[in-house]
Formats: structure tokens, C-alpha cells, sequence
């Protein structure tokens, strides 16, 4: 029964966020829930009226930030990028209060810079966006990898990818040769996905995460 209330007041509420900087509580799984449930909570700070969009902050639920950008979907219930419509630069942080990701929007699509930092908040990869697609085709760079039980070592190379599954655009970086790989992409809540591919024809990649979730994706 007090869930059913909360839910009631939660929908009875919604016209007023960007206005009053009340709280929204959500769990480890971005699904809304009360405070003593909460892994985050999220507070709409300000409307513009010029952008049309409201500026949101999210925090871990000890305050620390874990979100700051601007979306012109104010619905609570819309936790990613696109469907909040996230418009101009988003920063992620990770728990230690360091960047862990930031990127540029235009109505809810990647268009500009999109920077993903290591766990003490320096840059390990920088893409350019259009559209939601990579600007342009990166060089493809060669490594070479060790196979610890026979301690041979395999010629690889590196790629930007980016594509869908899961419900949710990723993006990130893989190394391949000509029978598969592996790499590590980023959804849009910026969380971290380790992936094992392989070619399903020119410049295109399936592939599974460790929960067996499916992605697509394409060299750019």
C-alpha cells in the first residue's frame, strides 16, 4: 500500500520537476523505488527555456555525483540518454568522485565528443561523433597477444566500434583478427560491458557479454 502511494504522488508530482528540486529515487537497476531502497537519486535543478531542456544532477546515495547534464524529457521513468533526450555535454562519474565518461548530445543522440576516462579520471578513449555514428573510420592499429598456454603470440587489431543490444546504443573499443575478438564497450548509462566477437561480414561484428546479453556492431 505504500508503494501504491508513493507511485500516486510520484505521478501527481511530475509537472512540478525542474521547479522545486525535489528527489527521485532510484534502485541499482535505474527502476524508480523509495529512499530506503535507493542506489541513486536524481534532482531536476533548472529549466531553460531557450534550450527547452531542464539541467539534471544524480547522485550515488551517499551525495556523491554520479551524473550532471541537461535533457528535454523531464520524465523520471527515462533513465538513458536517449530517451531522456539528453542535450549538450553529459558527465558521468564513477563512486570515487572521478570522470568516468562524457559525452555531447543533440536530442538524444551522440553528436560531438565522447571522452571515457580509467578509475582515477584520466582519458582512455576519445571518439567523434555525427548522428550517432563514429565521424569517421579509425586506423586500424595492430598488437600482438600473448596466448598463455601456448605462449604464442596472436596478431590483433585494434578498432572503434559502436552499435545496439540490450536495449541500449554502445560504443568503445575491440581488438579482432580475422576469426573474432574482444573488447569493451559502453552503454548508455555508462556502464562498463566486456564483450567476445566475431565477423559477421565487412565491417561488422556480433558478439555476448558475460550475462549473455547480444550486441551488434560496426567499424565505423
Amino acid at each position: 500500500m505504500n508503494k501504491l502511494f508513493f507511485y500516486l504522488f510520484l505521478l501527481l508530482s511530475l509537472s512540478s520537476y525542474g521547479q522545486n528540486n525535489e528527489s527521485v529515487y532510484y534502485d541499482s537497476n535505474w527502476n524508480l523505488c523509495q529512499k530506503n531502497e535507493a542506489k541513486y537519486y536524481r534532482i531536476y535543478n533548472s529549466y531553460d527555456k531557450y534550450s527547452n531542456t531542464w539541467e539534471i544532477k544524480t547522485y550515488y546515495i551517499n551525495g556523491t555525483i554520479q551524473w550532471v547534464g541537461r535533457v528535454k524529457n523531464n520524465d523520471p521513468k527515462a533513465t538513458k540518454c536517449s530517451s531522456a533526450k539528453c542535450h549538450g555535454i553529459a558527465t558521468w562519474f564513477n563512486e570515487n568522485g572521478y570522470k568516468s565518461s562524457e559525452r555531447t548530445y543533440m536530442n538524444g543522440i551522440l553528436n560531438g565528443t565522447a571522452l571515457i576516462y580509467n578509475n582515477k579520471g584520466v582519458i582512455t578513449l576519445s571518439l567523434n561523433f555525427v548522428n550517432g555514428k563514429i565521424l569517421k573510420k579509425p586506423t586500424s592499429k595492430s598488437i600482438y597477444i600473448k596466448n598463455n598456454s601456448t605462449n604464442n603470440r596472436s596478431k590483433y587489431y585494434g578498432y572503434s566500434v559502436s552499435g545496439y543490444g540490450n536495449n541500449n546504443s554502445v560504443y568503445g573499443d575491440i581488438s579482432v583478427n580475422k576469426n573474432g575478438g574482444s573488447g569493451t564497450i559502453y552503454d548508455e548509462n555508462d556502464n562498463e560491458i566486456s564483450i567476445d566477437l566475431e565477423w559477421t561480414g565487412k565491417g561488422t561484428l556480433e558478439g555476448y557479454d558475460e550475462d549473455g546479453n547480444y550486441y551488434e556492431l560496426e567499424v565505423e
